[in-house]
């Protein structure tokens, strides 16, 4: 949950298109671990999604 409100206030204070950047770069980390850090991912994208 500290993960998503991080990346929340990163969202807020970059805006919504260096975020995307840094969700493409978390996204390439992601797809190279395990599970549960992909699940981030995808809970990272509904988050945008609310915008």
């Amino acid at each position: 949950m500290f993960f998503l409100i991080n990346n929340y206030i990163i969202l807020q204070i970059f805006g919504k298109k260096e975020f995307s950047v840094f969700i493409f770069n978390y996204k390439n980390f992601a797809l190279k671990t395990d599970e549960s850090n992909r699940d981030s991912f995808f809970y990272l994208l509904l988050l945008i999604e609310c915008f």
